[in-house]
């Protein structure tokens, strides 16, 4: 199964569609383990180099038509293009990693922006301090009669 796998790989289906291809019986969880196994990562590596000797095609071949294209390249966007290309190739730039923080400024039109902010917001926007119990409401209230007991007693009244 693992060689039909590789073979459908090197062929250029998704993980998912060369364990089907396989025959796996559940897909999505056999590609994972296939792509995990040391065999299969193995015959894969070992497969792409062959292909690349046959190919005459390497990282190095990769840099010279990079850098052809570079000096072919008639704008400075162009020449810009390139260079993020060998930055890619040859692995200089880390990827970025974006930070997304959220700081409430508005008014809450849902509840579900509620979920979001932070304890301190929440006591903040309640007038309760961080040492406040938030679960002690001050507060009174006036108990109404039920409907039904209000129904019962006009019938008895009658």
């Amino acid at each position: 199964m693992q060689t039909l796998y590789v073979q459908a790989r090197l062929e250029g289906m998704t993980q998912v569609a060369a364990a089907t291809a396989a025959g796996a019986a559940n897909p999505k969880r056999n590609a994972s383990q296939f792509e995990k196994s040391e065999n299969v990562r193995a015959a894969l590596r070992q497969s792409r180099e062959i292909f690349a000797q046959k190919l005459q095609f390497d990282r190095k071949k990769a840099h010279e038509m990079y850098m052809d294209a570079y000096r072919a390249a008639d704008t400075a966007t162009e020449q810009k293009l390139v260079v993020d290309s060998l930055v890619k190739l040859h692995g200089i730039a880390a990827p970025e990693v974006k930070k997304l923080e959220h700081t409430h400024t508005g008014t809450i039109t849902h509840k579900k922006q509620l979920q979001h902010l932070p304890d301190s917001k929440l006591l903040e926007m309640a007038n309760l301090s961080p040492g406040e119990d938030p679960n002690i409401i001050e507060g009174e209230f006036v108990e109404l009669p039920d409907a039904k007991s209000d129904q019962n007693n006009q019938a008895a009244d009658e």
